[in-house]
């Protein structure tokens, strides 16, 4: 059987493994009892297993698709997966104000700037001197210039909180064999 696809990915449920493997079939049936019956096949065995599993259970139906749980993923089912850690800064903040220009500016539905590319050379400390470098600059590239203020902290922690991705204990990513017939 020429036209037999076997794909292996890896993800914490069967669903999100599927869904990374790209697969043209949807996996319905399961192979696993089978599979470790037979000793858990890799290599040219898993190949020929495969295809007798499929001639087996559907004759070797075109569209037909399968899985096989080699090891069982454990999703994350953390209601707040993260931990907060705040930074607290000794004294006050001391902040300087700078100008800075954006270019390819992506902007939301209202018309708020919510993005774009930053230009080290159009970053600076007064209104006058921003003006001109952007002048410059959209005369020399011919693209509009957005200059915005920028207060940076010089005294003190420039970071307020850090938020840090806490998975469940027992989770772990599992790895997952789909296979079919393609049509």
């Amino acid at each position: 059987m020429a036209n037999l696809s076997i794909v292996t990915a890896t993800g914490f449920t069967r669903e999100e493994a599927a869904a990374s493997a790209n697969l043209k079939t949807d996996p319905k049936f399961d192979a696993t009892p089978a599979f470790k019956k037979a000793g858990m096949p890799t290599g040219k065995y898993l190949e020929a297993f495969c295809e007798e599993y499929s001639q087996k259970k559907h004759k070797g139906l075109p569209g037909a698709g399968y899985f096989i749980t080699v090891e069982a993923g454990v999703a994350d089912t953390r209601e707040r997966p993260y931990k907060v850690e705040t930074i607290v800064t000794e004294g006050t903040r001391k902040y300087q104000t700078f100008y800075e220009g954006l270019v390819d500016v992506i902007k939301d539905k209202d018309g708020k700037i919510i993005g774009g590319t930053v230009v080290p050379e159009l970053t600076k400390e007064s209104k006058s001197d921003a003006e001109d470098a952007a002048k410059e600059y959209v005369t020399a590239t011919k693209k509009d210039v957005h200059v915005r203020l920028v207060k940076t902290p010089i005294e003190g922690q420039p970071v307020a909180l850090v938020v840090s991705y806490t998975p469940s204990i027992n989770t772990k990513v599992g790895t997952y064999i789909f296979f079919s017939v393609e049509a």
